[in-house]
């Protein structure tokens, strides 16, 4: 049942420096072990801060399907070897495998897997013949709303990433975007308002949204409890699509030559890849020092050696070599096209249209987008003026969008 599960059960426990604690009570069916009230004393957290989603895509031919296992059994192992699951309670984290594809995968030859890795609880949290991540993320979604403690609870997102297009670059890339998640900087991140952890996150202009490539992440469940159910984002994301299709049409969007293309509008299998990023409350932060998209697509394996804690934005200027078009952006970044920039799909225009359509909502006025993105000045100065009607004013034919009226405004806050 996911209907949230109230168990008080009389114990006397002796888990580190916490002894002769009873009346445990278990929450919610992840079966972990919420909080543990000390006899006549306050509460007492005994649980992981965060649980672990894994999604694991299992192809139906033979040698695709082994490997695919192999690179889940590789996974754990890195699970059980992270900080998390090495507490000093003792207390086993909690990882939750979304099974997708072939029917050969289940409990017995997840046990196997799992059997020598003492630190952590395997559970097949679901199992289907067909399905994607955002199956996946329902679940984390799921423990997330049931979760009593939202703020202080985190819940790491991963995926076997190369079982469908093995290579070198994917194991990498997997490798490390596994540790990146699961390590104590994402987990417990040095500054608390760090919502959302992952390897590297991304955003405009150097990417087409605010996303972290190859989605693996860990994030706050407050965080994740104001996004839409993963389920209906994929609904209202293709809603929104289709009316900025009409507004282009329009000419109130500038859609760049690629900008209508699913991976980049985040229509069907890449909608998984955009939802942790859609919310306008996001404050990211990463472990890649290296702006690069690609740096860690490579076939040199790069290790968590390399990792360096920071918010986003680390660098206080964008470098267009770090783009996934650099032309394009080039293009828009140039002074006599500024009335195609500020109407830019993939620049604060769209994503200020995103985040009202599906949130009703637009990114707080201290919000690092501002300062990042381009024409974030302006913005933050016409939104403060508009409110929720700012994109339909700036974007309209009347609405002065030279640079001399564009620079005015932006210095006028």
């Amino acid at each position: 049942s996911r209907n949230l599960i109230r168990i008080t059960v009389g114990v006397v426990l002796s888990i580190g420096n916490i002894l002769a604690l009873q009346n445990v009570v278990i929450l919610t069916k992840y079966a972990d072990v919420l909080y543990v009230a000390e006899k006549n004393g306050p509460n007492t957290k005994l649980s992981h801060t965060s649980s672990v989603f894994l999604n694991a895509y299992f192809p139906v031919e033979k040698h695709k399907y082994q490997a695919a296992l192999t690179i889940v059994g590789e996974q754990l192992d890195q699970i059980s070897k992270s900080r998390a699951a090495n507490n000093s309670h003792g207390i086993k984290l909690s990882v939750h495998i979304h099974a997708i594809g072939n029917s050969f995968f289940n409990m017995s030859v997840l046990n196997n897997l799992c059997v020598k890795m003492n630190t952590i609880q395997c559970h097949i949290s679901g199992e289907m013949k067909q399905g994607g991540e955002i199956d996946t993320l329902a679940e984390m979604y799921q423990f997330c709303k049931e979760s009593p403690d939202p703020i202080n609870r985190r819940a790491t997102y991963l995926h076997n990433k190369g079982s469908f297009h093995p290579s070198q670059s994917n194991d990498n890339w997997r490798r490390a975007m596994t540790d990146a998640a699961l390590s104590q900087r994402c987990s417990q991140p040095p500054n608390s308002t760090c919502n959302v952890c992952g390897l590297q996150f991304a955003a405009p202009p150097g990417m087409f949204t605010n996303l972290f490539p190859g989605n693996m992440f860990t994030a706050r469940c407050d965080y994740v409890n104001r996004l839409l159910h993963p389920k209906e984002y994929v609904k209202r994301q293709t809603d929104v699509v289709r009316k900025s299709f009409q507004l282009r049409d329009q000419g109130r969007f500038y859609f760049k030559e690629k900008d209508h293309k699913a991976w980049v509008t985040g229509l069907r299998r890449y909608a998984p890849e955009h939802f942790i990023g859609s919310h306008p409350y996001i404050v990211p932060c990463d472990l890649s020092k290296e702006p690069d998209y690609w740096y860690w697509q490579s076939d040199t394996p790069h290790t968590s050696i390399e990792f360096e804690w920071a918010m986003f934005p680390r660098q206080k200027k964008f470098n267009l070599s770090a783009a996934v078009d650099p032309k394009l952006h080039a293009f828009l970044l140039n002074k006599s096209n500024i009335d195609k920039r500020i109407r830019a799909y993939t620049y604060l225009a769209g994503l200020i249209f995103r985040h009202i359509e599906l949130y009703n909502l637009t990114p707080p006025l201290h919000s690092w987008m501002f300062d990042w993105l381009p024409d974030g000045p302006f913005w933050r100065v016409v939104l403060q003026r508009y409110g929720k009607s700012v994109v339909n004013v700036v974007t309209s034919s009347i609405f002065n969008r030279t640079a001399d009226a564009i620079a005015e405004i932006a210095e006028s806050h």
